[in-house]
């Protein structure tokens, strides 16, 4: 799966059970693979036991698991579950379908950098694919939520501002969205943990209305990328995507309290 989908939280909650029933001790025991030496590829390769009291090193932050980690959930007979780290999509994938980097960043499944993480902009974009994809399904439940908005709205800035009451009590608040100020990305991680966290209920980033269409690998993909050695990483997300729509187009909130079997082809063109 993808990074931080919840592979090792599940992970836990099996060890969690397995120590409830008694199929294995208080300590944990997991065994760590060693990377195999080109010089000794014909020789078996020892693993480090681990033994621990604590659980599965778990954070809401993708890429924390870093290598591949047998755990014992029985003992009699044994049975081990093998504890993986995530795996992005290449970079080509995201240049095709970059509706898919930014749906992939709002949800925070994307490895972290300071190239992402310290781009208000960027930020800025991901919020903004969320706002959009909420509007466009006529789910308000974020005017609800959040605080001083009016009814629905597709300005983010305006939005972004009403996160205020979430906020910690020790940040300090201004009243307008500075985007040279920290408090701007304070802003942009409240909403998308609130989106994340399943606040504005349930929220299908991409746009259903459209058939899905299968991504077909092509030698060309990997033709220019064999050396690369991920130096493009920062020049692909500055140069590549401007925002997460092609055309900015706003929203008409004609009627607030509007009926699904009001949502015809005409309706859904509007938004």
């Amino acid at each position: 799966g993808v990074p931080n989908t919840g592979k090792s939280s599940i992970l836990m909650i099996l060890i969690r059970l397995a120590r409830q029933r008694g199929a294995i001790g208080k300590k944990l025991k997991a065994t760590a693979a060693q990377p195999i030496s080109k010089k000794k590829k014909k020789k078996k390769v020892k693993r480090q036991i681990i033994t621990s009291k604590k659980g599965i090193g778990i954070q809401d932050k993708p890429g924390k698991t870093r290598e591949v980690t047998e755990f014992l959930v029985r003992d009699k007979p044994r049975a081990f579950v093998l504890d993986v780290p995530g795996m992005t999509p290449p970079r080509f994938f995201f240049e095709e379908r970059p509706e898919a980097w930014w749906g992939f960043g709002a949800a925070n499944l994307l490895l972290p950098g300071p190239h992402i993480s310290r781009d208000l902009d960027i930020q800025t974009g991901f919020c903004a694919l969320v706002l959009h994809a909420l509007n466009r399904d006529a789910n308000f439940e974020y005017v609800h939520k959040l605080n001083g908005l009016e009814g629905p709205t597709d300005d983010i800035g305006a939005v972004l501002k009403a996160t205020k009451r979430h906020l910690k009590k020790n940040t300090a608040e201004e009243d307008e969205f500075d985007p040279s100020d920290e408090l701007s990305f304070k802003r942009c991680e409240v909403f998308l943990k609130l989106f994340q966290t399943g606040n504005f209920g349930s929220v299908i980033l991409d746009d259903l209305r459209y058939l899905y269409q299968p991504f077909v690998f092509q030698d060309r993909h990997f033709a220019g990328h064999r050396n690369d050695n991920g130096t493009k990483s920062k020049r692909f997300v500055e140069e590549k995507f401007d925002g997460p729509f092609d055309d900015e187009e706003s929203h008409d909130f004609e009627d607030y309290s509007v009926d699904e079997d009001d949502m015809d082809d005409d309706y859904w063109r509007k938004l």
